[in-house]
C-alpha cells in the first residue's frame, strides 16, 4: 500500500526529533534540576533515541520491527511507570509491583505467541491500557498540586497512550485499509511531533529556577 508522500515527510520529522531530543535535554542537563523526575525523563528520552535506530536497523533485517517491540517495549513501560512514580510518589512503594506484573504479562505472552516475529499485541494492549488508567488517575488524583511541568508530563502521555490503545487494538483494519491507514498514520505521525515539541518545552520550563518539579 502506497501512502501519500507527506506522511513520509511527517514521518521523517518524527524520526529526527527522536534522535535530536535526548541530545538537547543532555546539552542542558547542567543546568536542570536533579530531580528524581528530571532524572529519569533523561533516561526515558536517551532510551528513546536509542531505540529508534534499533528499530530501524531490525526493520530492514527482518522487514518488521516486532522483534525488536518485543525486547523493548518492557522496559520502556517500567521506565514511565517509574517517571510517573516520581510525579505521584504514592506509586514508589509499588515499583517492585509493577516490575512483577510487567514480566508475567511480557512472560505470559512469550509462552502463548511463541514467535517474536509476531506484533505482541497482547503487551502492547496491557501496556497502553494501563498507561490510560494511572496517567488519568494522575490527573484527578494530584489535580491543581501538579506543576506545569508535571501536568504537561501526564497530559501528553494520557493522549498518547489513548490514541495507541485505539491503534493497538485496531492495527489490522487500519493497516489494510487504505483510507484509514492515511487518517490515523496522519494523527500519530502529528501526535508524536507534537509529543517531542511538548518535550522541548518541559525542557523550557525546567530550566526555570520558580518552577517545583516534585
Amino acid at each position: 500500500m502506497k501512502l501519500p508522500v507527506y506522511l513520509d515527510i511527517l514521518w521523517h520529522i518524527n524520526y529526527w526529533l527522536e534522535l535530536i531530543v535526548p541530545v538537547i535535554f543532555l546539552l542542558f542537563y547542567k543546568q536542570l534540576p536533579k530531580t528524581k523526575f528530571v532524572k529519569a525523563f533523561v533516561i526515558y528520552l536517551l532510551f528513546n533515541g536509542i531505540n529508534r535506530p534499533i528499530y530501524e536497523y531490525v526493520s530492514s533485517t527482518y522487514e518488521t520491527v516486532f522483534p525488536a517491540t518485543h525486547l523493548i517495549m518492557p522496559i520502556e513501560a517500567f521506565l514511565v511507570f517509574y517517571m510517573l512514580s516520581t510525579i505521584w510518589q504514592e506509586l514508589e512503594r509499588f515499583q517492585v509491583h509493577a516490575i512483577l506484573l510487567i514480566l508475567a504479562v511480557f512472560i505470559g505472552q512469550e509462552l502463548y505467541m511463541q514467535n517474536i516475529f509476531e506484533n505482541n499485541w497482547i503487551f502492547s494492549v496491557f501496556q497502553y491500557a494501563s498507561f490510560c488508567l494511572l496517567f488519568y488517575a494522575a490527573l484527578i488524583k494530584e489535580g491543581a498540586r501538579l506543576s506545569r511541568v508535571s501536568f504537561l508530563f501526564c497530559s501528553v502521555f494520557l493522549i498518547f497512550s489513548m490514541v495507541m490503545l485505539i491503534f493497538v487494538v485496531f492495527e489490522d483494519e487500519i493497516r489494510y485499509t487504505y483510507f484509514l491507514a492515511i487518517v490515523v498514520f496522519s494523527i500519530l505521525y502529528v501526535l508524536f511531533i507534537s509529543m517531542y515539541l511538548t518535550f522541548i518545552y518541559i525542557l523550557y520550563l525546567s530550566r526555570k529556577k520558580e518552577q517545583t518539579y516534585e
